[in-house]
């Protein structure tokens, strides 16, 4: 029995372990805890027990500067015979300030379940470095990001013999990447085009992706950093060019946009000038593809019946009076606050019970929305002005208010506190007299009244003395022959114009004004109107992407060509 009972221990011990192994666990990890202010911090986010995709949705940096990352490595270790796989997610930051920051929490979503991990802390202390970090520029964080640089560039010289279409095939492609594949309504999906490549080329969007069925919110920035990820054991030099919120708007399966990306791919060979290369000159081998991204789908939950009208994230409630006392029928307000991180389009002024002596009117709504953050994160504040028809103290209930939580997948209800309100008697306004009151009782005033007339007759007499104008005689129009007026056609300069763009700086302000110039010439009929109206687009694109679609060159050349 003895004997039975050790046994049964033994394999109750042993399943928990091979469950716990068999968990997934996600955690950062840091070589240090304290900085200084130029230290760079190492950070890895570290997956273990994976057996399946990950979506790993990536932090928001708040408070650091992103120097490089993701740098993706992937190990798959043996501890006492068992296998385990690691996934790690590296960033290289530098603190924005100093004191308490914190490597902010995320997820990743295994074989359709989203995992979490807890937010790790660092101390940066007012000196420029401390012992053991990592210092900008010397650091074997430099090394690290001139390894990955040599690694990603390895594949642009075409050794004889080798495939051209081959080589790029496996060296250059779209991908598009989405936070999750299921998602319930009005549920926010991130969704990022990139292009990966360890070629030399050049690239832009010949068709942006088109979103059906959801609203959007863009994220592009006009900044790109190449990133680094690893693919089947190879490193990869990745720009991101489109980056979207998008928040589905009816059950079913939502399709995700392609794009197409023209690529200009050059190789060097044995006989390539390296000078020539330098100074980006036509030089060994060249090839022109057209890439077209994959369809992507995501399952579109519908939202339980009772949640229909409700919105769809995270959020909390604070309530507060405007005035908290006030005489009666004057004006106040209640100031509805709804925090959190969400759809806040679905976000909605939550309802008030308010007493049979308050009278109230219509809100008003303002919202402060971080859009570059995933979810969005932000508040929406409701001012809803009322009147109170009687004196004393009024007790306002409690507000709720209720949305559908896509992470619990359920609804969940967040209340407030009761408020109190003082309301006093009206304030009586009283009318001041004024001090030349013409008061026949005062005998201060009373004399001024027989000065008046004198005031009168003096004015009467200067005026009757002023020498009198002759009056010039009235001359018919048809006696005077009227000058004619030179109408002056306002003509714009446009080679003038034309030449202020050749000292533009920026792309932004570059592209912007040349956009507003070929509007001018499709106004005026000049050039050609297909190839402005070609020309427009480009300009457009340019601020809109960061792949360029044409050249400050390009552009300078079809505008002087329109104005000749």
């Amino acid at each position: 029995m003895q004997l039975s009972l050790k046994y049964m221990l033994v394999t109750i011990l042993l399943c928990l372990f091979f469950s716990t192994q068999a968990q997934v666990q996600f955690a950062i990890s840091s070589p240090v805890k304290e900085i200084g202010k130029q230290d760079e911090l190492q950070v890895e986010y570290v997956i273990s027990g994976v057996s399946g995709a990950i979506n790993f949705q990536p932090p928001n940096f708040e408070g650091w500067e992103l120097i490089a990352g993701p740098i993706i490595t992937q190990e798959d270790l043996k501890i006492n015979g068992k296998g385990n796989t690691f996934v790690k997610y590296g960033y290289i930051l530098l603190p924005k300030k100093t004191g308490k920051l914190v490597i902010p929490t995320t997820s990743v979503e295994v074989n359709g379940k989203s995992v979490f991990c807890s937010e790790y802390a660092i101390n940066v202390r007012k000196q420029d470095h401390v012992d053991g970090v990592p210092v900008p520029g010397s650091s074997s964080s430099m090394q690290m990001q001139e390894q990955i640089k040599k690694e990603v560039a390895e594949e642009v010289e075409l050794k004889p013999g080798e495939d051209i279409e081959k080589k790029i095939r496996n060296n250059h492609f779209l991908k598009v990447t989405v936070s999750k594949k299921q998602v319930y309504v009005g549920e926010p999906v991130l969704v990022q085009y990139k292009l990966y490549s360890r070629l030399r080329f050049n690239a832009f969007v010949s068709k942006q992706p088109g979103f059906s069925g959801c609203s959007v919110t863009e994220m592009t920035t006009g900044e790109t950093k190449e990133t680094v990820e690893v693919v089947n054991g190879k490193k990869f030099g990745v720009r991101t060019f489109r980056t979207v919120q998008l928040f589905p708007l009816q059950a079913g399966k939502m399709t995700v946009g392609q794009v197409s990306v023209d690529n200009d791919i050059t190789f060097t060979t044995a006989s390539t000038d390296l000078r020539s290369m330098y100074y980006e000159e036509p030089a060994g081998v060249s090839k022109n593809i057209t890439l077209t991204s994959d369809p992507v789908s995501v399952e579109v939950l519908a939202l339980p019946k009772e949640a229909a009208n409700l919105a769809v994230g995270n959020f909390s409630i604070d309530v507060k009076l405007k005035k908290e006392s006030n005489p009666v029928n004057e004006s106040n307000a209640i100031i509805v606050t709804i925090l959190g991180s969400g759809n806040f389009k679905s976000v909605n002024e939550p309802e008030l019970k308010l007493p049979g002596n308050i009278y109230r009117f219509d809100a008003m709504e303002t919202a402060e929305i971080d859009k570059m953050s995933y979810p969005l994160t932000g508040k929406k504040v409701f001012e809803i002005p009322f009147e109170v028809s009687s004196t004393g103290k009024i007790s306002i209930a409690p507000i709720d208010f209720s949305f559908f939580d896509p992470a619990k997948g359920n609804i969940q209800t967040v209340h407030s506190s009761s408020l109190s309100l003082n309301v006093t008697a009206a304030v009586k306004k009283q009318l001041q007299q004024s001090s030349l009151s013409l008061d026949h009782s005062s005998s201060d005033t009373k004399w001024l009244l027989y000065l008046l007339p004198l005031v009168f007759i003096g004015g009467a007499i200067i005026i009757w003395k002023r020498p009198k104008k002759k009056l010039q005689p009235v001359i018919s129009a048809t006696q005077t022959e009227q000058p004619e007026v030179a109408v002056v056609e306002k003509k714009i300069d446009l080679q003038e114009r034309y030449n202020e763009l050749l000292f533009v700086q920026g792309d932004a302000a570059f592209y912007t004004k040349a956009g507003l110039f070929t509007k001018e010439l499709l106004q005026l009929g000049k050039g050609n109107k297909d190839a402005l109206t070609r020309l427009l687009q480009d300009c457009n694109t340019m601020l809109y992407t960061p792949i360029p679609v044409t050249s400050k060159k390009e552009v300078l050349d079809q505008l002087q060509q329109a104005i000749n």
